[in-house]
């Protein structure tokens, strides 16, 4: 056994192994480090045991206390505590990882001509269903005055707009504002361009990064294509060119932080119709794609989950039950 200097307040115990077989289980921990440093406590495990058998790890701390016995007090008490994290560390560890894996959504919904509340509603579903993901929602109509639900923001990761000239009351627009005041991400769909009439006019400007006018008719065949210099970019992973319907809106004047990453092109006229901007230590992504039949869509609704993971940084994990599927299968 190693010993190095007390008055350094560091003690190593390294090559120490003991087993226990409790039926077919078995308990093993080589090479454990305990560190006193600052009167805190430092445990370091080289090989941790999956599933820990608990008459192993009391058998360990009865033999780890005969060991240190005749050593005295003072090793005593530099040794039960970091075995007694190293006992609780598979719990901690587990509860921790699930905790940075779980992503919060809210969604904002208002746009009766294009069926919002249904399309979010059931993707919504979806999300929760297939990945580690809690989505909120505050549902309303074109001009709604007031929202409920808007105290979910408090703790959302992620915004998702897609209402249609909303012209809310005080009470609804500052739970609203104070998470754009946050710097959270935004993910903008459709009418999002004009989704605040009365709040913020130029949310589509100072937010989304680019200037709404208006839309062409409707076609049934778009086709969208990757933009130039875009390819690579992690919104547009596993994307490649797809037909849709719709209409094409109308953007000019685009921010400098502002990258187009899709183009739609019908036969009356091109339009982007994704891009993100990165303004003001915030990630946002727009795309003016976003009526029904989008959402049925596999090449949408990847890029929508693209977008999820781009905007906040985080993997979408999906769920372990075994029976989740991705979009992206």
């Amino acid at each position: 056994m190693e010993k190095r200097s007390i008055s350094d307040h560091t003690l190593s115990v390294s090559a120490v192994e003991f087993k226990r077989r409790s039926n077919t289980q078995e308990f093993e921990v080589q090479n454990l480090e305990f560190a006193y440093r600052f009167g805190l406590f430092r445990l370091e495990v080289l090989t941790m045991p999956s599933r820990p058998n608990i008459v192993g790890i009391m058998s360990g701390i009865s033999r780890v206390y005969g060991m240190v016995q005749a050593r005295g007090r003072a090793l005593f008490r530099l040794i039960i505590p970091a075995v007694v994290i190293f006992c609780l560390s598979p719990i901690l560890i587990t509860s921790n990882i699930a905790a940075d894996n779980s992503l919060y959504i809210h969604m904002i919904t208002g746009a009766r001509e294009y069926r919002s509340s249904e399309s979010l509603s059931a993707w919504a579903e979806q999300l929760e269903r297939r990945f580690d993901i809690h989505c909120t929602l505050s549902l309303g109509n074109d001009g709604a005055t007031e929202l409920d639900n808007l105290d979910q923001l408090e703790e959302a990761d992620l915004l998702v707009v897609f209402c249609r000239r909303l012209e809310l009351n005080e009470a609804s627009w500052s739970p609203i504002a104070a998470y754009l005041e946050s710097k959270r991400p935004i993910i903008g769909l459709r009418t999002a361009s004009h989704a605040f009439d009365r709040n913020y006019t130029e949310f589509d400007d100072e937010v989304l990064g680019a200037d709404y006018n208006g839309h062409y008719g409707g076609e049934d065949a778009i086709e969208v294509s990757i933009a130039e210099g875009a390819m690579g970019h992690p919104v547009l992973n596993g994307i490649k060119p797809w037909t849709r319907s719709g209409k094409l809106y109308k953007n000019s004047d685009f921010s400098a932080t502002t990258q187009i990453l899709l183009i739609g092109e019908g036969k009356d006229g091109v339009e982007p119709v994704a891009w993100i901007n990165v303004s003001d230590q915030r990630r946002v992504f727009y795309t003016p794609m976003g009526v029904p039949s989008d959402f049925e869509d596999k090449p949408f609704l990847r890029l929508l989950h693209n977008a999820i993971e781009w905007t906040t940084g985080k993997s979408i994990g999906q769920r372990s039950s075994g029976t989740a599927t991705s979009e992206r299968d």
